[in-house]
């Protein structure tokens, strides 16, 4: 367990920042996988479990593929801080209610630069979503959802 000591952080400690993108994923015409960067954690695969430092920026991908061969793809990209809902279950996959000990939201560290991407047919493109470890330490993780969502044109109808 990691406690926040009174003066400054040392260079060793570590923050450990958990990243749930529960991949790979087919669905909807596309397919999705993270890129593992070597501050994964051994031994966890299938999304992002990391170690990082204080304030440390990294920029995670995550590999979008349009399974189509012969049209564009149209999706949306969420970020999402994980909650407990009232039976106890983890959702990493829509806004929550926060509960007042959340110290620090996904909003507060974690950005993409597109939140609609398209994808030509057959193509993948890398996802970029950069993250910046908060400068003090704290107790606990920090859980997300990374949420890749098929936008719905307006001539398709709703399911």
């Amino acid at each position: 367990m990691l406690t926040t000591p009174k003066r400054a952080l040392p260079p060793w400690l570590i923050l450990l920042l958990v990243l749930c993108l529960t991949l790979p994923v087919s669905a909807d015409g596309f397919s999705v996988a993270p890129q593992l960067p070597e501050n994964q954690r051994e031994g966890v695969g299938g999304f992002f479990d990391l170690t990082v430092t204080p304030g440390q920026e990294q920029t995670l991908l995550v590999d979008l593929v349009n399974i189509s061969q012969t049209e564009d793809l149209t999706v949306t990209v969420d970020l999402f801080t994980a909650t407990t809902n009232s039976n106890g279950i983890v959702n990493y996959g829509s806004p929550g209610i926060s509960d007042e000990s959340l110290t620090h939201s996904i909003e507060d560290i974690a950005s993409t630069p597109e939140r609609t991407i398209v994808v030509p047919p057959g193509e993948t493109v890398e996802v970029p979503v950069t993250i910046t470890a908060p400068q003090e330490a704290f107790e606990g993780y920090l859980l997300c959802g990374i949420n890749f969502n098929k936008a719905i044109s307006e001539t398709e109808p709703a399911e």
